[in-house]
């Protein structure tokens, strides 16, 4: 059997918290693969079979009690977390390498630790003649891509309900396109509604001073983060309002996401519109959702 290469990492959730998950390392893949957190380019519910495909004997290997394992269980089968692509695998690299014997796997060296990789001469067995191959054909992510684009069975004819006419009417009303070639178009409120959201303000302060908090721990966030408001601000996203106005306000909390590892955004701050005001009801309640199609 093969031995594919895993690794232990820690990975910051929203958050800004740490936690640990089990990597494979997959030269052979070109995105990267998470079933839940921000630095992958796709989120599944389950990337693979367990690895290895059953639990290997190594009482007789012979690994160097001085070298760090980047996986100190890489062969116990367990479930994976993450796939890290072709994209990060080279740049985990480190130019060191032990051969244990003939007949065992190689211990490569990364910025992770060593991980564990290779063929082992073990006796043919109906676990051990399990392999992990991991499949994508275009003609797939054609049909697929197809199926995401092409409005299927759409009815001219249809007949709306009165929420569906109302949020089609706002659209056509108020769609609109920037200097810049965007689209632009207003949130579909329900009116009626916006009363009922109450006081949005205070969990959107908790979560602020929160974040603040995190900052007093990591320069770089802050940094980033302060970066972003000031663009923000640049671009005209923003501007100031009195908290005291009569009018219907929602404020919106939000985070930032730190992500030293990515070579072009380090940081992505999400806004939260399902945030509950203390009624219990969100931005998100009081929006038209509109036809589906």
């Amino acid at each position: 059997m093969v031995i594919l290469s895993t690794a232990i990492i820690k990975v910051k959730d929203a958050d800004n918290s740490y936690q640990f998950a089990r990597a494979f390392l997959d030269s052979g893949s070109q995105p990267s693969f998470i079933t839940v957190a921000d630095i992958a380019d796709f989120v599944l519910q389950k990337l693979t079979v367990s690895l290895p495909s059953h639990h290997i004997d190594v009482s007789r290997w012979r690994i160097p009690r001085h070298l760090p394992l980047a996986d100190p269980q890489f062969n116990i089968s367990q479930g994976i977390d993450i796939i890290i692509g072709a994209e990060l695998f080279f740049d985990l690299l480190e130019n060191k390498q032990f051969s244990l014997a003939v007949g065992y796997p190689l211990l490569q060296k990364t910025i992770l630790g060593y991980i564990v990789c290779g063929r082992v001469a073990e006796p043919i067995t109906e676990q051990t003649s399990v392999q992990s191959r991991h499949v994508c054909t275009e003609d797939l992510l054609d049909s697929q891509l197809k199926r995401f684009w092409e409005v299927d069975n759409f009815d001219d004819g249809k007949a709306y309900t009165s929420n569906e006419q109302a949020c089609e009417d706002h659209f056509n009303e108020n769609i609109s396109r920037g200097s810049d070639g965007r689209y632009i178009v207003r949130l579909p409120l329900r009116q009626e509604m916006l009363t009922m959201i109450g006081d949005s303000y205070t969990p959107a302060l908790r979560r602020f001073l929160s974040m603040e908090k995190t900052f007093g721990n990591d320069e770089d966030l802050h940094l980033e983060y302060s970066n972003f408001i000031e663009e923000y601000d640049r671009l005209g996203h923003k501007e100031v309002i009195s908290h005291a106005s009569c009018s219907p306000q929602f404020f919106l909390p939000h985070h930032a996401i730190h992500r030293p590892e990515s070579t072009t955004t380090k940081i992505r701050v999400v806004f939260d519109g399902s945030s509950r005001g203390l009624t219990q009801l969100s931005l998100n309640d009081v929006l038209f959702s509109g036809l589906t199609v």
